[in-house]
């Protein structure tokens, strides 16, 4: 089984490693998971929260981000995968993953200057983790909203204790709340079917809007989940 669609973004290519880890400008992580009843492959993705003057505002893509100075690859991506996700999903940072989604994107207004995205794919149980990072976030901006004189019980609610903010000396919470973990305003498990449906639109389906940028990866991902499934025994 393939996923056959009608406009293709992304030509099969091979990248030098070296090449990749001296180019790359961002990298990321998608989960994908099965669900324990229908067994359908399920993707977990993050949509951007309303930030004035940012196209990206209300749109969904992976959990990922920009390469800080001196970075390898897995630390961005797992640095971007912590913010992102809130720590709400366990087991990513101690796997491997299933496969590296590379993608060229370089511009030749930028004098042909080599650029590339990396996206790590891991296999993850299972679970509601949307509701997980929803009570989470909820915790984050009631502290935020409190201007750090936040309760013990919402300090007790906070999970992810990296997001809050600590003195100069990183030990002390001062009790507000790092930009970067609230970049994202949910998280939700879509179905491959779903995406596919996704990308035939061009990014859009029903109420949703996707990230321009992650319709390359999406066409990646699609691509790889549906020969996973052609490659599956069959019983």
């Amino acid at each position: 089984m393939t996923f056959a669609h009608e406009h293709v973004l992304v030509r099969p290519a091979t990248f030098e490693e070296d090449r990749i880890a001296r180019h790359f400008i961002g990298a990321g992580v998608i989960p994908v998971s099965t669900h324990p009843v229908t067994r359908e492959r399920l993707v977990l993705l993050a949509r951007e929260g309303k930030h004035q003057n940012y196209r990206g505002s209300l749109k969904w893509s992976g959990f990922e981000g920009g390469r800080r100075p001196n970075e390898t690859v897995r630390e961005t991506a797992m640095r971007e995968w912590r913010e992102e996700s809130l720590g709400c999903v366990p087991g990513v940072h101690e796997a491997e993953a299933l496969c590296e989604i590379v993608i060229n994107v370089k511009d030749t207004l930028d004098g042909d200057v080599e650029k590339y995205h990396v996206t790590h794919v891991h296999e993850v149980r299972y679970a509601d983790y949307p509701a997980r990072f929803a009570s989470e976030r909820l915790a984050l901006l009631a502290l935020e909203e409190s201007g750090g004189t936040a309760s013990a019980e919402i300090l007790e609610r906070i999970s992810c204790r990296d997001a809050i903010a600590t003195s100069a000396d990183g030990v002390v919470p001062v009790g507000t709340v790092r930009t970067e973990y609230m970049e994202k305003d949910q998280i939700a498990w879509f179905s491959v079917r779903e995406l596919a449906r996704v990308f035939r639109r061009r990014g859009r389906c029903d109420d949703l809007v996707f990230r321009p940028y992650f319709l390359p990866v999406l066409e990646a991902l699609l691509t790889y989940l549906y020969a996973e499934r052609a490659d599956a025994p069959r019983d």
